[in-house]
């Protein structure tokens, strides 16, 4: 396709417009998609914490008001009351003596069997405080407390097993024959069979630290996940309670796949690269994470108990935190195309009246002068071209203009020129004829009149034995008629010049024995040899096969190029002819001559008609000045001859003198004599400057 310039202005539209806009898109959203990033990690990271905080405040509160309860002086003598009461039991049962009731609890391995009171696990003082501590707590909080054999020995609520020794945290807060502080994980509340957190505290005498047995607290963690939701007040994110150490989510607000993804990078990365929001970009998950620390104090010191390895994390896609950023993108990149497109019209409407009309007119008015309308005019004239301004190519439109007036009158003086020159040639060749036939005529009467005379036999028969001066009336005679044969074609060449204007461009196809002709135009120009003493060596060979061309050409090739060759010699010097057969059924001829040749300054114009070189007069030698230069019409006339016959010139000159090659094509395949050459270092098709080094001018 081709690039016009209403194209390349539309591109250069386009580019100007798209480049910065693409720019601006791509800076505006790798730097909102790098705040952004950051912003939401840094929130998510506060709101991880703040849950956090508020998860650990929280446990840290139960675990507080539960150990204020195991140091209440009144629930350490009850609890070793109880212990006392266990252990009547443990003698009446020595004694066979029956329990104060019948209903007694399953039998503990290595302890008496207990009876059990309901009424007195729920209605004592102890649980009198439990009721009150877990009071407006529905379902949230249910407290026990157990003797230091696992009995229950007050609840807020009825319990389900009365004997606590075999329960799993019983287990858990009792282990290698020491109580410890417990709390658990997120378990599920066999009273209410929702989700609770167990926190377990042994209590022990005030003085001896003696254990007595526990205190139990069963927490709900509905106000936990009120909690995590109460901060998650972002859309579309999702929130989770971690188990590092079990390695599972415990509880969990939000999308399961999301907390799934959030959970895998959190367990993956180190905690240093969840800052960085390159990370966070191609990682398809954002998180920000806190863990959940608390301290309780007991007995006005500090007692850590840890918690199970929970940690806060605060998770969302990627792709939906960058939400707003592509939106804001894509509202800016939709304005931003709607601009372009408005400048866009907007340029190209000034473009195609300030610069693409004007270039078009001016392409038009180029054509036509090309074509030769020299005539074009553009701000002058008749009509006035209205797109051009005050402007650049208004300048050009000026200049142009000027340009077109001169080549209109440098045109017209060459006409006049040309028309002067054809005049000049029709007028010298019709009054020379005259002159040069008369002259043929008188030559031929002056021949027979002298035959009638007897003149030219006597002077043939007494040359040798005295010195009279009409025996060289013969030789005159002949150089008299070929000059004047040479100037009757001289004339003919001008004539056709003037009818028209080129060489004659037919040819009169004839098979003729090429080699008789080579032999007669040699013949023929020896007599001009001879003025000059100029010696004409042939090396011609026998045989030749028959030729189909125009001999009248070929006559006019070889007469020309002998006639530059004997021109440009010295006096005394000697000219080679010499025809072959070359390897692909090509006739060469070559003619040497050993003159001082000519400077390269001349070969552009060599074959123009009418070229005489610049350096002519140079070699002027002899007394017939035939060194001197012709019309200019020998090299293009031979050219345009060898050229009508498909054949090829080379001129090769040095300093030594000029070679002139000629091939032209046989019409049929003949047999190679021995010793024919392969024309691969022979003459070009179409001859140019780079063809020639040193040329003869045109004679």
């Amino acid at each position: 396709m081709r690039l016009t310039i209403r194209r390349k202005l539309m591109g250069t539209l386009v580019i100007v417009g798209l480049l910065p806009l693409t720019l601006s898109l791509l800076v505006i959203l790798g730097l909102g998609t790098r705040m952004r990033l950051k912003t939401i990690h840094r929130t998510y990271h506060d709101v991880a914490y703040s849950c956090a905080q508020a998860i650990s405040l929280r446990l840290n509160t139960e675990v507080r008001r539960l150990n204020f309860l195991a140091h209440l002086p009144s629930v350490i003598g009850y609890a070793q009351k109880q212990n006392a009461l266990h252990s009547r039991a443990a003698i009446y049962q020595s004694l066979r003596i029956p329990p104060p009731t019948r209903r007694a609890t399953r039998p503990r391995t290595g302890a008496p069997a207990r009876p059990v009171n309901i009424h007195s696990i729920l209605h004592n003082s102890i649980a009198s405080y439990m009721r009150l501590i877990s009071h407006g707590k529905p379902l949230q909080a249910h407290l026990l407390m157990t003797d230091r054999y696992g009995d229950l020995i007050a609840a807020d609520v009825k319990p389900r097993h009365f004997f606590q020794a075999d329960q799993s945290w019983w287990r858990k807060a009792f282990r290698d024959g020491q109580p410890r502080e417990w709390v658990s994980t997120v378990v599920k509340d066999p009273q209410t069979g929702g989700e609770a957190v167990v926190i377990v505290l042994p209590i022990r005498t005030a003085r001896s630290h003696t254990w007595v047995g526990f205190v139990k607290e069963t927490f709900g963690i509905l106000p936990i996940l009120r909690r995590l939701r109460k901060h998650i007040f972002l859309r579309q994110t999702t929130g989770q309670l971690f188990d590092r150490r079990a390695g599972r989510t415990v509880l969990l607000t939000g999308n399961i796949t999301q907390a799934a993804a959030a959970q895998r990078r959190f367990q993956q990365e180190p905690a240093s690269d969840r800052g960085d929001w390159l990370t966070d970009l191609f990682a398809g998950t954002i998180i920000g994470s806190a863990p959940v620390k608390f301290t309780a104090l007991r007995h006005g010191a500090a007692i850590p108990i840890r918690l199970p390895s929970w940690s806060v994390i605060i998770s969302q896609p990627t792709f939906l935190a960058l939400q707003p950023i592509f939106r804001q993108g894509r509202m800016i990149g939709i304005a931003g195309v709607l601009m372009i497109v408005g400048l866009f019209i907007l340029g190209y409407i000034i473009s195609q009246r300030e610069i693409v009309d004007p270039i078009h007119s001016l392409q038009q008015a180029t054509a036509a002068v090309g074509r030769g309308q020299l005539n074009v005019r553009l701000l002058s004239g008749e009509i006035v071209d209205p797109t051009f301004r005050h402007d650049e190519l208004g300048d050009l439109a000026h200049d142009f203009e000027r340009m077109a007036q001169r080549l209109q009158y440098s045109r017209n003086k060459l006409e006049q020129g040309n028309q002067t020159k054809k005049r000049f040639i029709d007028l010298a060749a019709h009054e020379l004829r005259t002159p040069v036939t008369r002259i043929i005529s008188a030559m031929g009467l002056l021949r027979r009149q002298l035959s009638r005379l007897g003149v030219l036999r006597a002077t043939e028969a007494g040359a040798a034995e005295n010195s009279d001066p009409t025996a060289n009336i013969r030789l005159h005679l002949d150089v008299i008629s070929t000059a004047a044969a040479r100037l009757e074609k001289i004339i003919n060449d001008l004539c056709k010049l003037v009818e028209t204007d080129r060489f004659s461009t037919q040819l009169h196809r004839r098979r003729f024995d090429i080699r008789e002709l080579i032999r007669n135009v040699c013949e023929e120009n020896r007599g001009f040899l001879a003025v000059r003493r100029q010696q004409l060596e042939l090396d011609i060979p026998e045989t030749l096969p028959s030729f189909d061309g125009d001999p009248d050409k070929i006559s006019d090739i070889l007469t020309n190029v002998l006639s530059n060759a004997s021109r440009f010699s010295p006096d005394g010097a000697t000219i080679k002819v010499a025809v072959r057969m070359v390897i692909g059924g090509m006739l060469e001829i070559i003619v040497q001559d050993f003159g001082s040749g000519i400077s390269p300054q001349v070969m552009e114009e060599l074959f123009e008609p009418f070229h005489t070189g610049d350096e002519i007069l140079r070699h002027h030698s002899g007394d017939v000045q035939q060194g001197g230069s012709g019309l200019g019409l020998g090299l293009a006339i031979v050219r345009r001859f060898v050229d009508m016959h498909d054949g090829a010139l080379r001129v090769d000159p040095s300093p030594q003198g000029t070679r002139v090659q000629i091939l032209l094509p046989l019409s049929e395949e003949a047999p190679l004599p021995p010793g024919a050459k392969d024309p691969a270092a022979g003459a070009a098709k179409t001859p140019s400057p780079q063809n020639f080094s040193h040329n003869h001018g045109g004679s």
